[in-house]
C-alpha cells in the first residue's frame, strides 16, 4: 500500500483519516449520464495533485515524472471529447504549451534526462488534440505541429549504426537505459507516425510507419507471428537478447498504430496485426480469474507496481476505444472489456472521504492506494466507455474537420541526433550528469522482485520451507557462506534467497565486457543518492548488483586485497585477531587462484609477485590478462620516468605504487561468486527472483525470513548478506533499527538500535583523459571497428581468446601517499589516531587507475577511440553518510546520503591526488602522445580543480559500514565481532554493511572475506566439520 504523498490531497487525506472507506462511484453501464457523473468526479480527484495552475508554479511540470503531465493532460482530453465538459480545458491548454519546449516536447528544464519514450507521450497528447479537435491555442504552437515536431526529432535519432535501426530508449549517452532499445519508445514513434500519416496523408509518415514496424518486427520486440510483445533489447548484444517482462502499453501502442494503418490502408497485413494484437492483449491483460476486468498483471497481483505502471491500463483503455473505431470489426469484442473494467474501477473509488481511486480494479473495492496514477487510470476507462457516444465516427483527419494548423519542419532546431560526431568534449561547462561512471541503469520497470521466483539452482526433494541456516543475499559474502556451509560434513540444510535472476548467460561472463554490464536489465538496482550538498546538489548513481554474484556480476573487475593497515586496524576496533592481517591473507589465499604464468612470461620486468602471498589453488580464478594492449607497458614506464613509486604486485599487503591490476578474470573470462555455488551438494538450496521483505521473530529471536507471503524457517541462524544499502532496509522493515525513523513509518519497534544506517562511507573518483596518436595504440582499429565487436564475440565464445581478452581487460594502477596532503592544515586538524594511521607504512592517501575505457560506459563521447583516460580515487575518507527509512513499502529502497566531499579533509585529497594525475599528462613521456584534451578542468587551481570534482565526482560504489561491528562499548555499532546483531538471538549480518574500515582497495576481496569469516565463527560454533 502507498501513503498519500503530501499536496493538497495528502491534506484532504490526513484530515479524513488514513483508511476511511466512503460508499464506491456508483454507475449503470448503459446510462451515458451516470458514467460522466463518475467521470467527473475521477478527473477532478486526479486534478488534486496538480498545482500547475497555482500561483508561483510551473504550468504542466511534474518535476520527478515529467512524462505522467502527458498522461493527466491527455485523460482531461478524452474526459472532454466523451463529456463535453470544459472544466479542465484552460489547465490543458496552459499545460501543454507550457511545458512544449521549442515546438518539439523537449524543454530545457527536463530535456538533460528525458527519454524517447517520455517525449513521445507528450506527441502522443498533442496528436490526439489534433485528432479530437481540441481548439488550437492563439499564438502558440499547434497541436499538429507539436507532434509533428516530435516525429522529426525522433526519426533524427533513428539509430541505424546498431542492430540495423530502431529508437534508443534514451536520447543522451550519459544516461541510464542508452544501450538499450525498447518497445514503448518505438511502439510510440510507431504510433505517432500512423496517426500523423492518416491525419495529413503524407506518404513520409506512411513510409516511418512502416519502417519502424518492420524493424521491430525484425528484432526480439515485436512477434509478428505470436504477437507476443516484449519489453526491451540490449544493443551491447546485437539486440539479440529480449527483456521480455509483459506490459499493456507495449501491447496498446503496437495495437493502435496497426489500427490507424489499417484504417488508412485496408490491407489485410495490417488487419491480421490489429487482429492478433488484440487477441493476446485481451487475454492477457482482462484474465477470465479477473471477470474479464483489466489488470496490470505483471506487478498487481503482488501490490508492487509504481508509479508509471499504474497509468499503463488507462493509456491502453483510451487506445482500445480508439481501436473501435478505427477498426469497427473489433467493436464489440473491446466494449464488453472496457465496460467490466469501467464498472470495476468505479468500485474501486471508494478510499478516504472522497472517493479515492485502487489499483486492482478486479476486487471491485478500495484496495488502500491513494495517488493521483489511480485517479487518471480510472478516468481513463470510464470516459473510454463513453466511445458508445462516437460509434460510427473516428478521430479526425485534416479532410474530415480537423483544423490543427500544419508545421512539417517542426522540431528541427532540436539538438538531440543519433549522430554523436556532432558530441564535443566533456568540460565542467557540460551536463553535471555525464560523469565517467553516472550512466548505469539500472533496473528498468518492472524488473519486480517481490515475487517468488521460478528459479532453483538446488531444491530438497521434500520442497520444504525448513532449514538450518537461512541466508539472503547472493553475493560474494552470501554465496561464500553457503557453499561452506553446505560442504560441511554434517549437511546442514542451507538455503540461499536472491532477489535478483540467476543471470547465467555465458556472454556476461566476457572479460572486455566488463565495464557494461552494470547496464544489462535487470542486473542492477538502479539507486542513486539523494542530492549532494558538496557535488553542486547532483543526485549520483548508485548501482548495486541484482542477481547471483551480487556486485561481483556487474562489477569492474579489479581484485584488490588492500593494505594491511586496513586489516589490523580492524581486528583493533573490534578486539579480535581473527580480523587482523595474519588471519585475513590466509582466507584470501584459500579463496583464490592466482594465475600469473602467461604475464610473467610476457611481462615478468613489471609481474613478479612473491608465491607465498597468494593463493594457487582456491575456488576463484583471477590474475592478469594474457595478452595487453600495445601501450600498457609504455603506461607503467611512464609512471616510473614521472617519478612514481613502482610495484609489481598490488595484493602483497602493501599495495604502494604503481603496476598492472589484478584482475577477477582469467583466460578472457569473468569470475563471480556464482562460481562458489558451482557442483554444490543437494543439502543448498538456492531459490532467485526471491526478494525477503521482513524478518520473522518470536519475541527477541529471529526465527525465518517472509518473501512475498511465504515464509522459510530456520533452526539455527539467518545470515543477512543483503549488502550495505539494502540490509538496514530489511532490519527496518523488521523493526530494528533507530526507533525515530520506524515510529515514523509505523513500524513496530522490536530492537531500538541507533547505529543502524549510520557510518556510511564510500570511495569517489573522477576522470582526466586525453586524445592520443593513432600511432601509440591499436584501440580505434578495434573499437572503431563496426563489425569488429561481434565478430570478437564470436570468437571469445569459442575458446575465450580474441580481441574481447585483450581490450578493456588490463589496467594500470596502484596506490599513492601525498607529501602535500601531510603538509596540509586538514591532515594536522584530524584527530591524531586518524592521522597515526594515515602516516602508516601501507597505508595511501590515494588511487590512480590508466586504461579506464570510459566510451563502453558513455557510448558517443568520443569519435577517436585512442584516447586513454585516468582516474583519481579518493581514500580514507573523512566525510561520514546515513541511509535512511523513507517509507514501509519494501518495494521503495532507502534513501542514500554518502555526503560526498562534505569532509575538508576530502576535499584536500581530491586536490592534491589529482594535481598528480596533471602532473603525470605534463611530463614529456607522456605528452609527447597527446593530441588534445578530452576531459579535465577548466584550469590548474585548487578552486578549479574542486569545482572538477564537485561537477564530475561519481560513487566507486564501495559503500561500507552502514550495520557497523565495534566492541561492546561501542556505541556506534549494531553488532559484535561474531556478526551478530545486538540485542537479538537467531540474527547475524555479514556484508559489507559490517565492516568498520573502508579498505583501500576496490572491495570485492574484502566482501569475500567477510562471508569467510562469518563462515568460519560460524563453522566452530555449531561445531561444524569443513571440507574443503
Amino acid at each position: 500500500m502507498r501513503m498519500p504523498r503530501g499536496g493538497l490531497l495528502g491534506a484532504i487525506v490526513c484530515l479524513a483519516g488514513i483508511g476511511r472507506v466512503v460508499e464506491a462511484l456508483s454507475i449503470d453501464i448503459n446510462d451515458a449520464d451516470s458514467i460522466k457523473s463518475a467521470a467527473s468526479q475521477t478527473a477532478y480527484g486526479s486534478m488534486l495533485w496538480y498545482s500547475g495552475n497555482e500561483t508561483g508554479q510551473i504550468p504542466g511540470a511534474f518535476p520527478d515524472k515529467w512524462w505522467e503531465g502527458s498522461a493527466l493532460f491527455l485523460s482531461l482530453l478524452y474526459y472532454w471529447h466523451y463529456t463535453g465538459d470544459t472544466t479542465y480545458n484552460a489547465e490543458v491548454s496552459q499545460g501543454m504549451e507550457w511545458q512544449a519546449g521549442n515546438g518539439d516536447y523537449m524543454p530545457a528544464n527536463y530535456s538533460s534526462y528525458l527519454g524517447n519514450d517520455d517525449q513521445g507521450f507528450w506527441g502522443i497528447a498533442a496528436m490526439t488534440a489534433a485528432e479530437i479537435g481540441f481548439p488550437d491555442v492563439d499564438d502558440g504552437y499547434s497541436w499538429l505541429s507539436l507532434a509533428q515536431g516530435v516525429f522529426n526529432t525522433q526519426v533524427a535519432r533513428w539509430d541505424s549504426s546498431n542492430c540495423g535501426g530502431g529508437l534508443r530508449w534514451q536520447i543522451f549517452p550519459y544516461q541510464a537505459g542508452y544501450a538499450m532499445k525498447n518497445s514503448i519508445s518505438n511502439g510510440l514513434l510507431f504510433q505517432l507516425a500512423a496517426r500523423l500519416a492518416r491525419y495529413t496523408n503524407n506518404q513520409t509518415y506512411t513510409e516511418w510507419a512502416e519502417k519502424v514496424w518492420d524493424w521491430s518486427a525484425s528484432s526480439p520486440l515485436l512477434n509478428n507471428q505470436t504477437w507476443n510483445v516484449a519489453d526491451s533489447t540490449d544493443i551491447e548484444g546485437g539486440c539479440k537478447s529480449q527483456g521480455n517482462n509483459q506490459w499493456s502499453y507495449n501491447y496498446g501502442t503496437y495495437l493502435i498504430g496497426a489500427a490507424y494503418m489499417y484504417n488508412m490502408t485496408e490491407k489485410e497485413t495490417w488487419k491480421t496485426a490489429v487482429d492478433g494484437l488484440l487477441g493476446v492483449t485481451l487475454n492477457t491483460f482482462f484474465p477470465q480469474d479477473f471477470n474479464y476486468i483489466m489488470s496490470e498483471v505483471l506487478c498487481e497481483p503482488n501490490e508492487v507496481c509504481n508509479d508509471n505502471e499504474i497509468l499503463f491500463k488507462g493509456l491502453v483503455s483510451g487506445w482500445l476505444a480508439f481501436v473501435a473505431l478505427l477498426v469497427p470489426s473489433t467493436y464489440d469484442e473491446i466494449l464488453p472489456k472496457l465496460q467490466a473494467s469501467a464498472q470495476g474501477a468505479a468500485a474501486s473509488c471508494s478510499g478516504m472521504s472522497n472517493n479515492t481511486c485502487g489499483v486492482r480494479w478486479h476486487e471491485s473495492k478500495w484496495d488502500g492506494w491513494v495517488g493521483m496514477e489511480e485517479q487518471i487510470s480510472a478516468t481513463d476507462v470510464l470516459s473510454s466507455v463513453l466511445v458508445t457516444e462516437k460509434k460510427g465516427s473516428g478521430p479526425l483527419t485534416s479532410t474530415t474537420g480537423g483544423n490543427s494548423t500544419s508545421n512539417p519542419n517542426a522540431g528541427s532546431g532540436d539538438d538531440s541526433s543519433s549522430d554523436k560526431s556532432q558530441l564535443k568534449s566533456i568540460t565542467t561547462g557540460d551536463k553535471a550528469g555525464a560523469s565517467i561512471v553516472t550512466i548505469a541503469f539500472v533496473g528498468i520497470w518492472g524488473e519486480h522482485e517481490a515475487h517468488l521466483g521460478d528459479h532453483f539452482l538446488k531444491t530438497m526433494a521434500n520442497n520444504t520451507k525448513e532449514f538450518d541456516f537461512i541466508i539472503v543475499g547472493g553475493g560474494p559474502a552470501g554465496c561464500t557462506i553457503a557453499s561452506r556451509l553446505a560442504s560441511c560434513s554434517e549437511k546442514p540444510r542451507v538455503l540461499l534467497l536472491e532477489a535478483g535472476k540467476h543471470n547465467d548467460s555465458e556472454d556476461l561472463m566476457v572479460d572486455g565486457q566488463r565495464w557494461t554490464t552494470l547496464q544489462q536489465p535487470g542486473m542492477n538496482w538502479g539507486y542513486t543518492t539523494v542530492s549532494q550538498e558538496y557535488c553542486n546538489g547532483r543526485q549520483l548513481d548508485y548501482s548495486r548488483g541484482r542477481g547471483l554474484g551480487g556486485s561481483t556480476a556487474i562489477n569492474f573487475g579489479f581484485w584488490t586485497v588492500g593494505c594491511r593497515g586496513d586489516y589490523d586496524r580492524w581486528a583493533d576496533l573490534v578486539d579480535d585477531p581473527r580480523f587482523d592481517w595474519v588471519h585475513m591473507q590466509a582466507r584470501f589465499k584459500a579463496l583464490e587462484s592466482f594465475q600469473t604464468e602467461d604475464a610473467e612470461a610476457s611481462y615478468g620486468d613489471y609481474v613478479s609477485p612473491r608465491r607465498d602471498d597468494h593463493g594457487q589453488h582456491g575456488p576463484l580464478k583471477v590474475g592478469y590478462a594474457k595478452l595487453w594492449e600495445r601501450d600498457i607497458v609504455p603506461m607503467l614506464d611512464i609512471f616510473r620516468d614521472a617519478g612514481f613509486p613502482i610495484t609489481r604486485d598490488l595484493n602483497s599487503g602493501n599495495p604502494l605504487g604503481i603496476g598492472p591490476v589484478i584482475n577477477s578474470c582469467y583466460q578472457g573470462r569473468r569470475t563471480t561468486a556464482i562460481t562458489l555455488l558451482q557442483n554444490s551438494s543437494n543439502n543448498l538450496t538456492t531459490i532467485t527472483e526471491c526478494s525477503v521483505e521482513r524478518l520473522v521473530l518470536e519475541g527477541k529471536r529471529v526465527i525465518g525470513v517472509e518473501a512475498a507471503g511465504a515464509r522459510y524457517f530456520a533452526s539455527k541462524e539467518v545470515i543477512l548478506c543483503a549488502g550495505s544499502l539494502d540490509t538496514p532496509k530489511l532490519l527496518m522493515l523488521s523493526g530494528i533499527g533507530p526507533a525515530s525513523q520506524l515510529a515514523k513509518h509505523g513500524i513496530p519497534i522490536i530492537c531500538d538500535l541507533s547505529a543502524i544506517g549510520q557510518n556510511l562511507k564510500d570511495h569517489c573518483h573522477v576522470p582526466l583523459a586525453f586524445r592520443r596518436s593513432k600511432e601509440s595504440n591499436d584501440r580505434h582499429s578495434f573499437y572503431g571497428e563496426p563489425t569488429a565487436s561481434q565478430e570478437a564475440l564470436e570468437t571469445w565464445r569459442i575458446d575465450g581468446t580474441g580481441s574481447w581478452s585483450i581490450f578493456g581487460c588490463q589496467c594500470v594502477g596502484g596506490w599513492l601517499k601525498s607529501p602535500s596532503v601531510v603538509d596540509s592544515f586538514e591532515f594536522k586538524q584530524l584527530p591524531r589516531a586518524e592521522q597515526e594511521f594515515l602516516n602508516g607504512e601501507t597505508v595511501p592517501h590515494y588511487e590512480l587507475v590508466s586504461h579506464f575505457p570510459f566510451h563502453m560506459l558513455i557510448p558517443g563521447v568520443s569519435e577517436d577511440f585512442s584516447y586513454v583516460c585516468l582516474v583519481a580515487f579518493l581514500m580514507n575518507p573523512q566525510s561520514r553518510g546515513e541511509v535512511t527509512l523513507q517509507s514501509a513499502d519494501p518495494t521503495v529502497p532507502l534513501l542514500f546520503n554518502p555526503r560526498f566531499l562534505s569532509h575538508p579533509y576530502d576535499r584536500r585529497v581530491a586536490i592534491e591526488s589529482y594535481r598528480d594525475l596533471l602532473k603525470l599528462s605534463a611530463h614529456p613521456s607522456f605528452s609527447k602522445d597527446t593530441i588534445g584534451d578530452l576531459i579535465r578542468p577548466q584550469g590548474d587551481s585548487d578552486e578549479a580543480i574542486l569545482e572538477f570534482w564537485r561537477q564530475f565526482v561519481s560513487s566507486t560504489w564501495h559503500m561500507t559500514g552502514t550495520v557497523k561491528m565495534g566492541r561492546p562499548d561501542d556505541p556506534d555499532a549494531a553488532v559484535d565481532r561474531s556478526f551478530r546483531v545486538r540485542n537479538l538471538e537467531g540474527l547475524r549480518v555479514a556484508d559489507m554493511s559490517v565492516v568498520p574500515v573502508l579498505p583501500n582497495s576496490h572491495t570485492q576481496v574484502t566482501a569475500y572475506l567477510v562471508g569467510a569469516t562469518c563462515a568460519d565463527v560460524l563453522i566452530e560454533e555449531y561445531d561444524l566439520s569443513y571440507q574443503v
